[in-house]
């Protein structure tokens, strides 16, 4: 059994053309912005991906193992020089803690073409958004066809 480098160059071709770092994430720009939330193909229950990140860690980003629920070493190092007593101790294991970050697929009216994009914001965005999904009156607002755009001003 050899490996097939034809095969793994397309690959490798087909990936670099195709995505960038950020070619699939929106961010709002200055103003006021439309997007449709749409429901996560993976989880049509909930549109919303949890991950917990490490910033910051020699000068790099990592995702935490917490994120699927596994141990996380370095949040347990972190924990441990938070009881240290140290002040020091402490806030340099609060900068190690893990951050949520939340994404959700949204499309970007007047930008349709682009496709379905991740939105990543922080607690206090997705905690207005929950709290406006759980509003009975609004309905289902992911629905492609008959949910509700929202309207970012950033």
């Amino acid at each position: 059994m050899s490996i097939n480098l034809d095969a793994i160059k397309s690959r490798l071709n087909l990936i670099q053309s195709k995505t960038t770092k950020k070619s699939n994430l929106f961010r709002p720009e200055p103003g006021k912005t439309d997007v449709r939330l749409l429901p996560y193909k993976f989880n049509k229950d909930n549109p919303f991906i949890e991950l917990y990140f490490h910033y910051g860690l020699n000068g790099k980003t990592f995702l935490s193992p917490q994120t699927n629920g596994n141990p996380d070493p370095v949040a347990e190092f972190a924990e441990k020089l938070k009881s240290t007593g140290s002040k020091e101790d402490w806030k340099m294991g609060r900068k190690m803690d893990p951050k949520m970050r939340t994404f959700a697929p949204v499309i970007v009216r007047g930008r349709e073409s682009e496709g379905v994009l991740f939105w990543g914001f922080g607690i206090q965005i997705y905690e207005e958004l929950l709290s406006i999904i759980a509003d009975p009156d609004y309905g289902d607002i992911t629905d492609p066809l008959t949910g509700t755009d929202l309207t970012i001003e950033r």
